[in-house]
């Protein structure tokens, strides 16, 4: 579980870097207590396994399993998520027109203009279309 949450974190901080969000406190505060949530929800569940082992009811703690497994897909959903946001067009456009911004060669313009026509064609190629959800 700690191992997950890791992850999740690292892809985070990579996804506010190429995004160019800015890391702060309140960002990291969130993380960490998400972290504290998941420990307070396996530590209940802990307990709820260990009355039941004493008592008989089952001998392996099989909600703290469960717990595990759903914070494991969790995580697993958060980076995904975080992956393909790095990943998106959305993230080469934002680049390619902050670079429009700052150049001042015609040429370097007009090479950055042809890039980012290729990128929006690849990117309106990769949405599905109206026809094909339905």
């Amino acid at each position: 579980m700690i191992g997950a949450v890791i992850i999740d974190f690292t892809t985070g901080i990579r996804k506010a870097k190429v995004l160019k969000i800015p890391r702060d406190s309140h960002g990291f505060r969130r993380s960490f207590s998400k972290f504290g949530d998941y420990g307070k929800v396996t530590g209940m569940l802990m307990l709820f396994d260990l009355l039941a082992i004493l008592f008989g009811i089952y001998s392996l703690p099989y909600a703290s399993g469960v717990a595990a497994v759903g914070v494991l897909y969790t995580e697993y959903r958060s980076v995904r998520e975080n992956l393909k946001a790095i990943k998106s067009s959305a993230v080469e456009m934002t680049t390619i027109v902050e670079l429009l911004a700052k150049a001042k060669d015609p040429k370097k313009i007009t090479e950055l203009l042809l890039q980012y026509n290729e990128v929006k064609n690849n990117a309106s190629r990769q949405q599905p279309k109206n026809n094909d959800t339905k």
